[in-house]
């Protein structure tokens, strides 16, 4: 069983750590880093903890594209909300984003739904419908024989995920909050089905409220401690690529692919970025994930029914890592079924960057006000 943290041996001065927080969350990557920046700005005494470094989860692999339309109308609403926020970010001294705009494929089938999702998105941000013969006159490398058209939002682009979880972090710890690295939570500690905090590698750290943040770790962690993970929360893997093509010459947008499977966007000029989920369900997240070069050739392959190639199409490296997979694509952002006090925020499939302050916005409001933030 865990101690409580205390002081230097023999000192009698109390610890930070000795006063419950208000909220303490578990996991350092873009979602934690929001959440956290979110109720520092807001006056809450927060504690955050990461057991490796932060943004070293599937924050730091991401592609960091940050666009707003998606198939599921409330990812939309979530990263339209989000969108002004990344956009601010250099005024206040953090990253930039890269504007190269990006394109989400649409199918014939999705044509309708999709267009009318596109006039209610106008007035919250840039966004345009780019039927398929428009389409082959501005991007005429794309192939559009398949598709009805695109949305097109040319102000979107992409971002360091891991720099922008560094820079929300840096600007709560400026207001006198605590973020812990190499600090692994071991359990939750609860009272009478009421969270009292997390059992961790240094100790017992109290808090009134504890926000779970841990990605692909969820199943691992949930198992550990005997918790009620949310059923359909899921690890798998990614493998993402970079494909040399001098005949893109410009920064390519940012694109989305539903149909192949496929996303994507510029690593520099003349250089696209491919990446592909894969079919490896439950991976341990702490188990080496190697790049695999079979895999490299089967994304080149799916990238080139998309892209017409203006010559031999060459591999320039990858990775291969994972994220936490919902079926159904959605976020989760729920209180705990059984304890009280206790919040998931996890299984992003991937959108987990461009949502992030608006699922923020909701856990502030879910766990300090009880409702949903809508």
């Amino acid at each position: 069983m865990a101690e409580d943290f205390a002081g230097p041996a023999g000192s009698s001065t109390p610890t930070p750590f000795q006063t419950p927080f208000d909220a303490l969350i578990v996991g350092g990557g873009i979602a934690g880093a929001a959440i956290f920046h979110r109720l520092a700005r807001s006056g809450r005494r927060v504690l955050l903890i990461e057991k490796s470094r932060f943004a070293q989860g599937a924050t730091g692999w991401s592609s960091g594209i940050l666009n707003c339309y998606h198939a599921c109308e409330k990812l939309t609403a979530l990263a339209c909300a989000s969108f002004p926020k990344f956009m601010d970010l250099e005024r206040q001294g953090g990253p930039a984003v890269r504007r190269s705009g990006a394109l989400h494929f649409v199918s014939h089938a999705q044509e309708k739904v999709t267009r009318e999702r596109v006039q209610e998105m106008r007035g919250l941000v840039p966004v345009e419908w780019l039927a398929a013969d428009e389409g082959a006159r501005r991007f005429p490398h794309i192939r559009w024989n398949d598709l009805a058209g695109a949305v097109f939002e040319p102000t979107a682009g992409h971002i360091d995920p891991a720099e922008v979880t560094r820079f929300w972090i840096a600007k709560a710890r400026a207001k006198g909050q605590w973020a812990l690295e190499g600090v692994e939570a071991r359990g939750v500690a609860q009272d009478g089905g009421h969270v009292v905090g997390i059992y961790s590698s240094m100790g017992l750290l109290r808090a009134h409220r504890v926000i779970l943040c841990v990605g692909a770790w969820s199943r691992k962690l949930a198992g550990a401690g005997g918790l009620a993970l949310p059923s359909n929360v899921f690890s798998r893997s990614v493998q993402c690529d970079a494909l040399a093509d001098t005949s893109f010459a410009q920064e390519h947008p940012a694109f989305l692919d539903p149909a192949l499977g496929i996303f994507g966007r510029s690593d520099s000029p003349g250089m696209l970025r491919a990446g592909m989920a894969l079919s490896d369900w439950n991976i341990d997240p702490d188990s080496p994930i190697p790049h695999s070069p079979q895999q490299q050739m089967a994304v080149r392959d799916v990238a080139g029914q998309r892209f017409q190639w203006g010559g031999p199409i060459r591999g320039a490296g990858g990775w291969r890592r994972f994220d936490a997979f919902t079926p159904d694509g959605e976020a989760v952002v729920a209180a705990d079924e059984k304890i009280s006090g206790l919040y998931w925020a996890t299984g992003f499939s991937g959108h987990g960057l461009k949502i992030a302050p608006a699922v923020a916005a909701r856990m502030e409001a879910l766990a300090f006000d009880g409702t949903n933030g809508n």
